[in-house]
């Protein structure tokens, strides 16, 4: 069912961002203007305007936000290495609209000491907008409350484009949504037969855009099922049509013969009030296939420790979703792009 191949040549190679092995180069010969439109119909940019920019741009996302900015003629303000600080003096010298993060400097910009966030005013701001990775909700809910509902939170893939996006309306109902299909974007939920799911089930989400991906420079491609391309990613939808990312699918936790998403042991760990953000990973246990081990950074003044924290799991969760070890870190290892570095933190844990 894979899309009849054309002899048209790739206008673009983008990176992947390497989370789960080596970054991968994606060809692409565009979608013309319906991601343009999809983008305009979501997020309130406007012409001649200035937004700061400081997502990575030697990655899909922070380039693109760099090139739609670009089109629409605005002075795009960045900055060779992120600061948190910095990125709000920027906001204000330059009376920016618009920001372009990656969501891990939403947690840093809110991470300042509040004396530090009140010398500046952000309230130029019209829009800040996200992609890359996992946003946390507690974050989410501060940054709006103090700066207003202006996140958006963008679900992309550099295969695919702008797959969802959640409207400050959206977050405010739910958080940890991924949003709403994007104009032209149609989401399905497939099990692993490829047969659609009921609203709210969990499975592979498969998605079908005007985006035009070539395949990877090594020639590799991906899973396609009646024109609809694998994200890579596990969700569901709610009755809303929101969109909720569980994971990745290839992260999926196999343990004694019982399947475990790391995200949600990660929520639960994390509404612990001494816990500002916790990993969950899959190792390999000679008895039950696969173990739970967790990551954990203590909030400010955080003093619980790893039985304290597995009981509050326990309370929560059922026995097979406890963590078999819990490890505090000062911070969890990220990539270029801000997501959590798991292969590291595998390594840590082999290397212990």
């Amino acid at each position: 069912n894979r899309p009849a191949k054309t002899d048209r040549k790739s206008r673009m190679i983008l990176l992947t961002s390497g989370t789960t092995g080596n970054p991968k180069g994606a060809k692409h010969s565009g979608g013309g203007s319906t991601e343009l439109k999809a983008i305009l119909d979501r997020v309130p940019w406007h012409t001649e305007e200035t937004t700061v920019v400081v997502a990575p741009m030697f990655h899909a996302w922070g380039f693109s936000q760099l090139v739609f900015a670009a089109s629409l003629g605005c002075t795009v303000a960045t900055r060779c290495k992120f600061d948190p600080e910095a990125t709000l003096d920027l906001i204000d010298q330059y009376q920016a609209t618009g920001l372009c993060v990656v969501p891990v400097m939403f947690d840093r910009i809110m991470d300042l000491p509040d004396e530090v966030r009140r010398r500046y005013s952000g309230r130029s701001l019209r829009f800040a907008t996200a992609s890359g990775s996992r946003m946390r909700p507690d974050v989410v809910t501060r940054f709006m409350d103090e700066f207003g509902d202006i996140i958006y939170n963008n679900y992309n893939a550099t295969e695919a484009g702008m797959i969802a996006t959640a409207t400050p309306a959206d977050l405010r109902a739910a958080p940890d949504t991924a949003g709403k299909p994007a104009v032209g974007t149609e989401i399905r939920i497939l099990d692993a037969d490829h047969r659609r799911l009921p609203t709210g089930e969990v499975g592979q989400i498969f998605v079908r855009n005007s985006n035009r991906f070539d395949g990877y420079t090594s020639g590799a491609g991906r899973n396609f099922h009646e024109g609809f391309m694998a994200s890579g990613d596990i969700g569901r939808l709610d009755e809303a049509g929101r969109l909720y990312v569980v994971g990745r699918d290839d992260e999926m936790i196999v343990s004694g013969g019982e399947n475990v998403y790391p995200i949600e042991v990660e929520k639960i760990l994390a509404a612990h009030p001494d816990v500002a953000e916790a990993a969950v990973l899959g190792v390999d246990d000679e008895q039950y296939g696969q173990r739970l081990a967790a990551f954990v950074v203590l909030a400010h003044g955080g003093s619980s420790g790893p039985d304290t924290l597995k009981q509050h799991v326990r309370d929560n969760l059922a026995n097979y979703k406890v963590p078999r070890e819990i490890v505090v870190l000062d911070e969890l290892p990220r990539s270029s792009t801000g997501k959590i570095a798991r292969r590291d933190l595998l390594a840590r844990l082999s290397s212990d």
